[in-house]
């Protein structure tokens, strides 16, 4: 039973990523025992959760959850949603595998491929978890790729998800748009994302759609002279520069990056000071 444990997980990861290994188990644990310190899935179905519980009911909990001894208790390092089911049913005792002599980014690393592999993760949370890897491990992306089984290509798409405006981060992980959506939005400021967010839903823009017009505004910004009867200007400028030229009581038009007000008369300039309370 350890052996074939100990070559499953060193199948997970490659020799050179995972340190030396001892397993215990599979033996029965007090719950009252296991501490659950940051996991890396943060968002759990409560229907999901009924039915894994239901299943165990049933059938008890097949696979035994992973944990480190920390002192005479143990950490938790995969297996959150079978703990949390087993406390849903009041049971006291669940089966556990302790693993000894496991560095802090060998667990990191444990937690997340079990995840990947076992229950899909949101977007985010993937995104996040490699993120930690980063930060805390000081991992590459190729690091990060080969150990998880992903590509290196798959890994840096997943990080630029982190560079999302907050709001349109809570879209992709509540699946209001998809990670497609999402890698377009990525390079841009946070007002246009925002606003081409709600346009994916509102317009139920495709992926190519959206491309395209992420390609006009960027054409705008480079000052590219565009028909009016061959691509449309984004509707969002024309509104912000509407407003503009209300309050002003002046024509506003955009040049590239450069704001254009006509001025009627040269006390325009007053009108102006005030606006933007100079």
């Amino acid at each position: 039973m350890k052996r074939g444990l100990a070559r499953g997980l060193a199948s997970l990861l490659s020799q050179d990523t995972i340190s030396d290994q001892k397993v215990f188990g599979p033996l029965n644990l007090d719950v009252s025992r296991i501490t659950v310190l940051e996991q890396t899935r943060k968002n759990f179905d409560e229907e999901a959760l009924a039915e894994l519980a239901e299943s165990i009911k049933h059938h008890g909990i097949l696979q035994p959850l992973l944990v480190v001894s920390e002192g005479s208790d143990f950490r938790l390092v995969s297996g959150e949603r079978r703990l949390r089911a087993a406390k849903m049913l009041g049971l006291k005792e669940v089966p556990v595998i302790v693993l000894e002599n496991k560095t802090d980014r060998d667990k990191v690393l444990i937690q997340l491929i079990e995840n990947l592999q076992r229950v899909d993760l949101s977007p985010i949370e993937e995104a996040r978890a490699y993120q930690k890897l980063i930060e805390t491990h000081a991992l590459s992306h190729e690091q990060i790729a080969s150990s998880v089984g992903k590509s290196r290509a798959h890994v840096t798409n997943m990080l630029r998800l982190l560079a999302l405006d907050s709001s349109v981060l809570e879209m992709v992980n509540k699946g209001v748009i998809s990670v497609g959506h999402a890698k377009v939005l990525a390079s841009l400021s946070s007002v246009a994302q925002r606003s081409l967010a709600k346009k994916v839903v509102t317009e139920n823009l495709s992926v190519r759609a959206l491309e395209e017009r992420v390609k006009e505004l960027a054409a705008i910004e480079k000052g590219v002279l565009l028909k009016r009867n061959t691509v449309k200007i984004d509707p969002v400028l024309q509104e912000t520069l509407g407003k503009i030229s209300n309050k002003l009581g002046l024509r506003v038009s955009l040049s590239g990056l450069t704001l254009k007000i006509k001025l009627k008369r040269l006390s325009d300039l007053d009108t102006i000071l005030k606006f933007f309370q100079v």
